[in-house]
């Protein structure tokens, strides 16, 4: 919002002239732009723990997992978005001839904070699965051993599943691995 309390909109132009000149990330949606918080010790533990492990189980395949400077965007290109991992399975697709964004995702994570986690499951979901290559969306929640996976079924439909418990496997059906909680949550410390 602008200092009179009015909305501001952006055109895709201009939010991405911002977001060349700004020391900080923001996201845009729908002419609008969001800034991105500074996340905590949990989010960034879970978020470098989960990549490792995919960096490690996708050694010899051709998918790659990215982290959260690289920003996604459906075809549309009405919204540019900065999930916290990403994967691509062969060459990425850029938009608008930037090697930032890319289109191609087949895989998006999300750790969720109590300040995130609406969006995340709302509209940021909703914009995640108009992407035609993405097939899971995973959300992993910070402060319990709990993740929910969507999956894009043969139909084209979304399924979502839910694991819990520092034991718990998280199967990841479009890169045919699984994933120890136990490894996903190394050193987390949960609140009680």
């Amino acid at each position: 919002m602008n200092i009179t309390g009015q909305k501001k909109f952006y055109t895709v132009q201009e939010y991405l002239e911002l977001e060349d000149q700004n020391d900080f990330k923001s996201e845009y949606h729908d002419g609008e732009i969001f800034a991105m918080s500074g996340g905590s010790i949990n989010h960034s533990l879970i978020g470098n723990n989960f990549r490792g492990e995919l960096r490690e189980l996708l050694k010899g395949k051709d998918c790659y997992v990215h982290g959260s400077d690289l920003k996604v965007s459906d075809e549309s290109l009405r919204s540019y978005l900065y999930p916290d991992a990403l994967v691509i399975c062969g060459q990425p697709n850029f938009a608008k001839d930037r090697k930032d964004i890319v289109t191609n995702p087949i895989l998006l994570v999300e750790v969720l904070s109590e300040s995130t986690s609406k969006n995340d499951r709302g509209w940021k979901f909703q914009k995640y699965r108009q992407f035609d290559s993405v097939q899971e969306y995973v959300l992993i929640e910070q402060d319990l051993a709990f993740i929910d996976v969507v999956t894009r079924n043969e139909s084209g439909n979304w399924e979502i599943r839910s694991y819990e418990g520092l034991g718990a496997q998280l199967p990841l059906k479009s890169l045919n691995i699984e994933i120890p909680f136990s490894e996903i949550y190394r050193g987390v410390q949960f609140s009680s």
